[in-house]
């Protein structure tokens, strides 16, 4: 009788080092799964930068390009001004850009 109650015994604290184990493994998975939306969010990040920093090269580029024929609309342009520039995030400034508009001044 003792015998059957050993190896009871042992089976249950063969169960519980069982679940201790499975459990240690699922939090490393999600930490792996974790780590991994980091460096995810990361990339999409940096790619998101770049895209910003080439749109606001094109934006100076065409008001360079364009300020000359459209002086007043050169004139309400952020991109004009360095001091507003730094002010302004990268997200403030794409949205600014998108929403501008040139219009044709005629000359007074």
């Amino acid at each position: 009788m003792q015998a059957i109650k050993d190896k009871i015994t042992d089976m249950k604290e063969l169960h519980k080092a069982k679940a201790e184990a499975r459990e240690v493994e699922k939090a490393e998975r999600q930490d792996a799964k974790n780590r991994l939306a980091v460096v995810h969010q990361v990339a999409k990040a940096r790619k998101a930068e770049a895209a910003m920093d080439y749109h606001v090269q094109k934006a100076r580029k065409r008001q360079r390009k364009y300020g000359k024929m459209f002086p007043q609309a050169a004139q309400s342009c952020p991109l004009r001004r360095n001091s507003m520039i730094a002010s302004l995030t990268a997200r403030t400034l794409h949205q600014h850009h998108r929403l501008k508009t040139f219009t044709a001044v005629a000359p007074p």
